[in-house]
């Protein structure tokens, strides 16, 4: 029955329309030179040509809203790996007609490609089930209209959490952000780092290491800088000087990020 509901609910997605996103038409535009609707929608059903599956690849993978659309359901219920299978045979057999919406408006309607849906599905995480403390916090501190983007974030990060991930996580979201774009944005580098460190890392101390090092990164290049400023090119590499490529705004966005997230986690810090 739960295979029945999510095939129900994505082939309304598809239905609906799929949006090529501005990035997937700039490779569309520059890999098939401009091609008129007509030209596309032979290439899509074209099944021996071998730029067809990149392209396919590109299309049939699940946006923020099909995904935010979609996690109420994996939230209420049950899924394994291998339903992501099933679910694909079932909307094939049921010769869907899958809608391209394109940014000018335009529109393509194409019959659903095999293994296309399984390229969608398997992109879900369907089987992921967050802790259930963690999603009662979430409910409890974050904004209403931000729960599912949350819920959806933590399914895309595919982490086993260990219970000293878990804690921190819960500890992050009784004091939320207020401001969406910076709760997502701290979320988002949390995430990230707890896939870099072990479970057992103590993740206060890492984050400090994290920030040292930035810290001392910027240094340097502003050292390199000021040794350029007296010699050239050629002498700083024979001294063995090499520029350090650092995005220098990226990593005093961290910094920044860092303190917030410490702040938030740590308070009498």
């Amino acid at each position: 029955m739960n295979n029945v509901l999510l095939a129900q609910e994505i082939r309304a997605i598809f239905q609906d329309g799929l949006t090529i996103s501005p990035q997937v038409l700039s490779y569309i535009n520059s890999t098939f030179s401009n091609p008129e609707i007509s030209e596309l929608e032979a290439l899509l059903n074209d099944e021996s040509d071998c730029e067809r599956e990149p392209l396919l690849e590109l299309i049939f993978f699940p946006d923020d809203a099909a995904r935010i659309r979609l996690e109420p359901l994996f939230e209420k219920e049950n899924f394994l790996k291998d339903d992501a299978q099933a679910v694909s045979n079932l909307l094939y057999s049921e010769h869907i007609r899958v809608a391209l919406r394109f940014p000018d408006g335009n529109a393509l309607v194409i019959n659903l490609p095999e293994d296309a849906a399984y390229r969608f599905i398997s992109r879900l995480n369907i089987s992921y089930k967050a802790d259930r403390q963690l999603l009662e916090i979430v409910n409890a501190h974050v904004e209403k209209n931000l729960q599912w983007t949350v819920k959806v974030r933590l399914r895309n990060a595919r982490l086993d959490l260990s219970q000293n991930k878990l804690d921190f996580l819960c500890h992050f979201f009784e004091k939320p952000i207020t401001q969406a774009d910076e709760l997502l944005e701290c979320l988002d580098f949390v995430l990230a780092f707890m896939s870099e460190i072990r479970d057992s890392d103590d993740i206060r101390t890492a984050l400090e290491r994290r920030k040292e090092f930035h810290f001392l990164a910027i240094q340097k290049a502003a050292d390199f800088e000021e040794q350029f400023g007296r010699n050239n090119m050629e002498t700083l590499m024979v001294q063995g000087m090499r520029m350090p490529h650092i995005d220098r705004a990226k990593l005093m966005r961290e910094i920044v990020i860092i303190d917030r997230i410490c702040y938030l986690v740590y308070p009498s810090v």
